[in-house]
């Protein structure tokens, strides 16, 4: 009887050893998924900006060749993209600082689990490209409303 309780006691605990390592790996798991995640929404959101930095930089050429050489059309044009792109340029620093906080979350959920040396490496790995795009993000911003502090004022000077 003895023998079967222990045996019984070891199944158990094999048991639960294989749940906490099957449950470790899938925190793992989700981890590299959010920053993966993270990672792509900071990428598209990269690909809005730097189109609208694109959009802006030729506007800002149009106002800088003169005012006089653009229909009133093309002035009024330009004046409602700079006032759409403002509304926007909350928003978009709003999800910018959304993203830093979230990569500090991450970070720190990454601190939290015993990776193995392969797991940190990839984790760092994911964790500076996500940090890089942020920082794009976060260049195309000021960028943007630099572009868009040029037009108003040369707009406004005409």
């Amino acid at each position: 009887m003895a023998r079967s309780s222990k045996v019984l006691v070891i199944s158990v605990l094999a048991l639960m050893l294989s749940c906490m390592c099957m449950q470790a790996c899938a925190q793992k798991d989700k981890l590299m998924t959010d920053i993966g995640q993270k990672k792509y929404d900071a990428s598209i959101m990269g690909q809005n900006l730097q189109s609208t930095d694109s959009r802006l930089a030729e506007r800002q050429q149009s106002v800088d060749q003169g005012l006089d050489k653009l229909s009133v059309e093309e002035k009024n044009r330009i004046k409602q993209d700079i006032h759409n792109t403002a509304n926007y340029l909350s928003g978009w620093k709003k999800d910018v600082a959304r993203l830093e906080n979230d990569y500090e979350k991450l970070y720190q959920r990454s601190n939290e689990y015993q990776l193995t040396p392969e797991e940190q490496a990839s984790v760092n790995r994911e964790m500076s490209e996500f940090k890089a795009n942020i920082e794009k993000l976060k260049t195309h911003l000021k960028n943007i409303q630099d572009k868009m502090d040029h037009i108003v004022k040369k707009i406004g000077e005409a």
